[in-house]
């Protein structure tokens, strides 16, 4: 059995934040899955915490967008995770998270990660938006592992 295609995985994540959701919608509380902290192939393993100074911003309707993109390069990312607003979170980005059929984060020398919480659940940075950037780091098979701290509002 092959791995998914990035359209596929798309569509499965898409299911899980939906029932997530819902859940939330419920009242209910979200089960945190574990998931495997292993890259396939270079990638970079994300610590992400908040900064007690805006802690009071975080809320569970929130989403957690993790995103690999090149330092002072295009704006799209290599590679993107989208999680519920639980912190501290820790993840491993590698061409698994990439965006379609695009470079993935193996094809990058260096790579900065942002870790945003987005008001509105879209990932695109907006207004009131809560975020981090790490220094650069290069991807590797053995996913170094790099911390962000979500700090600044973003304007």
């Amino acid at each position: 059995a092959g791995l998914v295609t990035p359209e596929e995985r798309q569509q499965i994540m898409g299911g899980i934040q939906a029932a997530e959701q819902e859940l939330i919608a419920q009242g209910k509380e979200v089960p945190k899955f574990e998931e495997n902290l292993t890259a396939v192939g270079p990638g970079v393993r994300v610590k992400v915490t908040i900064d007690p100074s805006v802690a009071d911003k975080v809320s569970e309707a929130q989403s957690l967008f993790i995103l690999a993109r090149i330092p002072n390069g295009p704006p799209m990312p290599l590679a993107v995770m989208r999680l519920p607003a639980s912190l501290p979170a820790e993840v491993v980005l590698d061409d698994r998270a990439k965006m379609g059929p695009m470079a993935g984060i193996s094809s990058a020398p260096e790579v900065e990660i942002v870790a945003r919480l987005s008001m509105s659940g879209r990932a695109n940075p907006e207004s009131g938006d809560i975020q981090g950037v790490s220094s650069t780091i290069a991807p590797a098979e053995d996913a170094p592992v790099v911390e962000v701290v979500i700090s600044e509002i973003v304007e």
